[in-house]
C-alpha cells in the first residue's frame, strides 16, 4: 500500500484536502485522520493558520540564523449531549527578528462529533451535501 493511501481501506479514494471523509465502518473506524481533523478545526483556517505560522517562522529563522518554535495545542472537553466534544486549538508561535523575537498565541474552539474515538465536523449519519466554502458535493467525489 502506498503512503497516499496509508490509513485508508484499499479500493477506497484517499479524499483530497479540503474535503471530509466519512467513515462508513471500515477497520480504522476508531481513528482520527489526522489531515481531515486540522482542516475540519475552524472551518479550514485553522490549517491556513498553522501553514502560516510554519512558513514564516522557517523563513525567519533563515533571514536570523536563530531557531524559530511553532506549538500546535489541543483541548478536548466532553460536551452535554455525549456525541461531541469542545476542541480547544491553540498556535503559538516564536518568531526571531532583528530585535529579537515576537510571539503570538491564537486560541480557537471547535465542536466535533466523536464516534468510536473517530472525531469528524459532521455527524457519523449524515452525507456531505456541500463542501466547506459550500460547493455541491457529487457523491461520487
Amino acid at each position: 500500500m502506498d503512503s497516499h493511501h496509508a490509513g485508508f481501506p484499499q479500493g477506497e479514494p484517499r479524499p483530497r484536502p479540503g474535503h471530509l471523509f466519512i467513515n462508513r465502518g471500515n477497520a480504522m473506524s476508531n481513528k482520527t485522520d489526522v489531515h481531515v481533523f486540522i482542516g475540519d478545526l475552524e472551518g479550514g483556517e485553522f490549517e491556513a493558520k498553522v501553514s502560516h505560522a510554519l512558513s514564516e517562522a522557517a523563513a525567519s529563522s533563515i533571514r536570523h540564523n536563530t531557531p524559530s518554535k511553532v506549538t500546535l495545542t489541543f483541548e478536548l472537553k466532553p460536551m452535554g449531549n455525549g456525541t461531541q466534544v469542545d476542541v480547544g486549538h491553540e498556535i503559538k508561535r516564536a518568531i526571531p527578528t532583528q530585535e529579537g523575537s515576537f510571539t503570538e498565541v491564537s486560541k480557537r474552539r471547535t465542536p466535533l462529533y466523536v464516534t468510536g474515538g473517530c472525531m469528524t465536523f459532521f455527524p457519523p449519519n449524515q452525507n456531505q451535501l456541500f463542501g466547506k466554502k459550500g460547493e455541491v458535493q457529487n457523491e461520487k467525489e
